[in-house]
């Protein structure tokens, strides 16, 4: 093993683990600052991320019982951060999605992270950003070669696009 094999593995670590640190201690301020719990944050992401989704969907996948997200549900609802709707092919069915508001406050996370970014950017020289951009593409192109997904598939990723049947559906009309 080469020197470089020898630093390799502990500097990524290092580099991971200080922006996964950073991160979480982001989040964990922002949702103490706005009154919110992690499975409501984790319930925004969802909702934002993948657009409207019912009940079921939520307790799948975020791994709740349907009472729990029915009530972490009702209490976003309340909040004025997610909105409950109907579908017009099935009024049967309770789905909801983001409020402009649920919206706007997972903008200002995103933004909160941007900072801590624009910062780091804003600490290198020209040869160091062309150089750190050379080894995040090498890195992410073997990541998405290793997992089997595309990493645009979590970055840039907005409200609307989604993996659940009504994830377009998005009403004008509160109810």
């Amino acid at each position: 093993m080469n020197d470089s094999s020898a630093e390799f593995k502990p500097l990524l670590t290092a580099m991971l683990e200080l922006a996964m640190s950073s991160y979480f201690r982001r989040l964990h301020a922002f949702a103490r600052g706005h009154g919110l719990g992690f499975s409501q944050l984790a319930t925004l992401f969802r909702l934002y991320h993948h657009g409207g989704c019912t009940v079921s969907d939520l307790s799948q996948q975020l791994d709740f019982s349907n009472a729990a997200a029915s009530q972490l549900l009702d209490k976003l609802v309340q909040a004025g951060l997610v909105r409950r709707f109907e579908l017009p092919d099935d009024r049967r069915v309770r789905n909801h999605c983001l409020t402009d508001q649920g919206t706007q406050l997972m903008l200002e996370l995103k933004g909160s992270h941007r900072e801590l970014l624009t910062a780091l950017e804003a600490s290198l020289d020209d040869r160091e950003r062309q150089a750190a951009t050379a080894s995040l593409q090498t890195l992410v192109a073997h990541l998405d070669r290793l997992s089997g997904q595309r990493p645009d598939l979590f970055l840039n990723r907005h409200h609307g696009d989604g993996d659940c049947p009504s994830a377009t559906y998005h009403p004008s009309v509160k109810e």
